[in-house]
């Protein structure tokens, strides 16, 4: 790292008022790299400016693709559907209509800790449920609504820390 101008040069040094781009590959004067916050301080970009509007140009045309993506699947549902279950069936190891058979079951049971059904508009949450899995074994674990997956989700799905909340909870609630 050093300085120029006040403004951290990270990567490469900057030699002779000129600065590596990792985008072109080459030395390119000071002036034409853009500064950012990195960490609260102030460093120069890693690609110069030419280079960082290319790159954003290539990421919004990649955007640009998922957005008729979405179009497409909001005007076939039916074909999201399928891909949808193809994917999750092919991720879990089961076949489609095991799958199809799981995800109907679990809608009809609603969530597995509070019950709500999937049907049913809780607070600002969507409707839907989420498929709890097992990273580890690769299986599917329950369906759950978004505040009960997210509950889980900030006590690292530890039970021990899951008591010591409801505990907590019955100790200082009346």
């Amino acid at each position: 790292m050093s300085k120029c101008d006040g403004v951290l040069a990270m990567g490469r040094t900057v030699k002779n008022g000129k600065k590596w781009c990792n985008g072109c590959k080459r030395y390119r004067r000071v002036k034409q790299f853009t500064p950012r916050m990195k960490r609260g301080r102030l460093v120069l970009r890693a690609r110069c400016q030419e280079c960082e509007q290319e790159a954003g140009r290539a990421y919004n045309k990649t955007q640009a693709h998922k957005d008729a993506k979405r179009r497409y699947y909001g005007n076939h549902p039916e074909q999201f559907r399928k891909e949808y279950v193809s994917r999750l069936a092919k991720e879990f190891d089961m076949t489609g209509e095991e799958l199809e058979r799981w995800l109907a079951m679990h809608s009809r049971k609603g969530c597995e800790i509070c019950g709500v059904l999937a049907s049913v508009q809780r607070g600002r949450w969507k409707k839907r449920l989420h498929l709890d899995h097992d990273e580890i074994a690769k299986r599917l674990c329950g369906a759950l609504c978004n505040p009960c997956n997210l509950g889980l989700g900030h006590f690292l799905h530890n039970p021990q820390l899951l008591r010591k909340a409801a505990e907590y909870v019955e100790r200082t609630r009346p």
